[in-house]
């Protein structure tokens, strides 16, 4: 045949039915068996399943499709995405958080208003945008709540094309005025670790005694004073999988109800990582990568069996690094584009006033970052690589490690994925 299945393809067969996803071009196909087994009989076959990603010619180069894919990708600017890092300061002290030993100082207060909404308008100008998508982040948000209503407010005021406002946060206490904007936010990340006991463990606080009961009342506000649709994050790991996560649900359903629960809530399952210098906690709970396959796969699920919506956990892009118009804003207003890497120098494109006096510069300075293609040379003909693009490059610059490979997570994960996409394709969201 002068054909041959495509290298980033991931295959499951149900019954009579072919299910395939191609991670490269990211595309769902589920075809009857016998199109499969009659294509060199029919050429029209043939066609549709290269049309589909499922086939290519045997000459052809997939190297090549990946590269271009990839720069369409980095260079499409439709959407200026900004992840507006209010502060790193935070009310909760978590025991596994990515930015527990990183470079707070200085990062504590949101920028003048004035400034920050000048940087929004003058990236949205740079960038010939269509519309705006910000997603305010932390430390804690929404310990600055009059910032990030007054940043709403500013934005309506100028006519800025924002298409939706997003907020992720601990939840633990809201304000008047933090309630007030959130009518103007569409999603809002709240992460619940477990059942009370687990989260508590977990998601600690000097001030507050119990945070899972606080989350709980700003829940409950929320979805009383507001529209907000309310993600619901859990970062799983060797003490609150599976069996814990499940005893969470039954107790949301409790509270909530199922209806509300499907109606407002969309579930989403975090996986840890280390922080920068690692912590005891994640070095004794992140588990080898083919267990935390099987543990993921487990809770995922348990979610989608009780009839809850998801996070698409199908369609995974590329880290912010390699997209040109994903931008983090750090509190004081220089500009990166890793989350992670905000204070080390490495990570940042430039500073605030290198960008406000000379925003080409910023472009020159920030083509060394995009263009700096540091996949080795043993993930090039891995089928995983459109989806980790190499890996992060957090371990080489900061812990001057290797990068992480998850293959051996993917490998676990993605056959079992695909079957519970076609079985639940109807609970994903996003």
């Amino acid at each position: 045949m002068e054909y041959k299945f495509s290298k980033y393809l991931i295959h499951k067969r149900k019954k009579n039915i072919e299910i395939y996803y191609n991670l490269l071009i990211r595309n769902y196909v589920e075809i009857n068996s016998d199109v499969i087994k009659n294509i060199e009989k029919n050429h029209s076959n043939i066609d549709f399943l290269i049309d589909e990603g499922i086939l290519v010619k045997k000459d052809f180069n997939e190297k090549f499709l990946y590269k271009y894919i990839m720069n369409k990708i980095k260079y499409t600017n439709n959407t200026l995405s900004i992840t507006d890092v209010v502060t790193l300061n935070c009310n909760l002290q978590c025991s596994y958080c990515m930015q527990q030993n990183t470079y707070k100082r200085g990062y504590q207060k949101p920028q003048n208003l004035e400034k920050r909404i000048e940087l929004w308008n003058l990236l949205y100008e740079l960038f010939k945008s269509k519309n705006i998508v910000v997603t305010f982040f932390g430390g804690e948000p929404s310990l600055y709540p009059q910032y990030i209503k007054s940043m709403v407010e500013k934005s309506e005021y100028l006519n800025l094309p924002i298409k939706n406002f997003n907020l992720i946060s601990n939840g633990v206490s809201y304000s008047k005025d933090m309630f007030e904007v959130l009518n103007k936010i569409k999603f809002v990340q709240i992460t619940l670790d477990g059942p009370e006991e687990i989260h508590n463990s977990r998601r600690k606080s000097e001030k507050y005694n119990n945070t899972w009961n606080y989350i709980i009342n700003t829940i409950k506000n929320i979805l009383r004073e507001t529209s907000t649709i309310i993600v619901l994050h859990s970062v799983i790991d060797n003490a609150n999988f599976s069996k814990t996560h499940m005893e969470m649900i039954k107790k949301l359903i409790e509270i909530f109800g199922i209806e509300t629960l499907k109606e407002r809530f969309i579930f989403n399952i975090g996986l840890l990582s280390h922080p920068d210098g690692f912590s005891f906690y994640t070095l004794k709970n992140i588990p080898p990568l083919k267990v935390y396959g099987k543990i993921y796969i487990e809770t995922l699920k348990n979610i989608l069996t009780n009839g809850l919506n998801v996070v698409d956990f199908l369609n995974v892009w590329p880290c912010t690094y390699n997209k040109e118009s994903d931008i983090i804003i750090a509190p004081n207003g220089d500009l990166y584009n890793c989350i992670s890497g905000i204070g080390i120098e490495e990570f940042k494109i430039c500073s605030y006033n290198e960008f406000i006096n000379n925003p080409e510069r910023f472009l020159q300075k920030y083509s060394q970052m995009l263009e700096n293609h540091i996949a080795d040379k043993i993930c090039e003909d891995c089928k995983y690589l459109p989806i980790c693009n190499g890996g992060c490059r957090y371990n080489v610059y900061v812990n001057k490690t290797k990068k992480d490979c998850w293959k051996a997570f993917h490998d676990t994960v993605y056959e079992e994925i695909l079957e519970l996409y076609y079985k639940y394709k109807n609970q994903v969201i996003l």
